[in-house]
């Protein structure tokens, strides 16, 4: 089986994830691709895994547009946030992703972790009002993510389901 693994990132924080899967799902020789390059016809693979980092409640525009194109296809999804990647905000961005999908595309899995938030975002934000001290206690942990677990997770998670197609 061969996988294609393609991401969209804003501050690096998804291309660490995504580079992280692909080297632990190397049997299956998957090609690296950074949505904002790709150019021509997608690789032939048999899954194509997808990353995206979470912008105002859904997948980044770049992962949005290439979701909506794929049709009949195995997807598995990967993304990051600033925010605790679990709870009402986190299913919201996953269920947005998702349902950028067609109906013909097999869902094989949807992995989320944090990430550092842009540092220019978190200036604006500081500028506009006093951060909440649970706001500054979010954003330090984010920033310590991805880390080896989280890609040990997300290939796992991904690992499972290509070995059971």
């Amino acid at each position: 089986m061969k996988v294609a693994v393609f991401y969209s990132t804003r501050t690096g924080n998804t291309r660490r994830l995504a580079q992280g899967i692909a080297d632990e799902l190397s049997a299956y020789a998957p090609a690296l691709i950074d949505l904002t390059q790709l150019q021509g016809p997608l690789p032939a693979a048999d899954c194509y895994l997808v990353g995206y980092w979470a912008d105002r409640g859904r997948a980044d525009e770049h992962a949005q547009h290439f979701l909506k194109q794929l049709t009949g296809q195995k997807v598995g999804l990967f993304g990051t946030l600033g925010a605790y990647p679990y709870g009402p905000h986190a299913r919201h961005i996953m269920q947005a992703a998702e349902d950028c999908l067609s109906d013909s595309c097999l869902l094989m899995g949807h992995f989320l972790c944090q990430g550092p938030v842009d540092p220019d975002l978190l200036r604006r934000m500081a500028a506009d009002k006093p951060v909440a001290p649970q706001a500054k206690t979010r954003h330090t942990i984010a920033a310590t993510h991805p880390n080896q677990t989280d890609i040990q997770y997300a290939a796992s998670l991904f690992k499972e389901r290509l070995q059971h197609q």
